[in-house]
């Protein structure tokens, strides 16, 4: 009995691409292996931020950033981007999140330390919440 040889078909390739300023993630993209983009996120930063967070040498002017201020998301069905708008203290926390509807969805107090205030998605939003409770 001879050997047979036999090509394995090839699986699809997905490849995906980081790019950074520095040490902040600036975009992240994936590609199928003929080149279409599959996904695409920007993260775009700024330097300016609420100088709530009472820290020794702290506020928005020497803390500097670069701060987190949106998140935009390549929507592929018509090309373009839907934003998350954030808002940060001087050391570098998340305070709020608004996102694409103009819904805020979450803050915080100016300690950092709790939370003031929560949106649920609902279904009329087009999103969901699930809640997972301990037995």
């Amino acid at each position: 009995m001879g050997l047979v040889q036999r090509s394995l078909p090839s699986a699809p390739t997905i490849e995906s691409d980081y790019q950074y300023t520095g040490f902040d993630l600036t975009q992240a993209r994936t590609i199928d292996s003929a080149g279409n983009q599959l996904s695409l996120t920007k993260y775009n930063y700024g330097t300016s931020a609420s100088a709530t967070s009472g820290l020794p040498n702290h506020g928005p002017v020497n803390a500097g950033g670069p701060y987190l201020s949106s998140v935009d998301r390549w929507v592929n069905t018509d090309g373009s981007l839907l934003t998350t708008s954030f808002a940060s203290d001087d050391a570098g926390t998340i305070l709020s999140s608004t996102d694409p509807n103009g819904k805020t969805t979450f803050g915080y107090d100016a300690s950092d330390a709790y939370r003031t205030s929560t949106s649920l998605p609902t279904p009329s939003s087009g999103g969901s919440f699930i809640h997972f409770a301990r037995r």
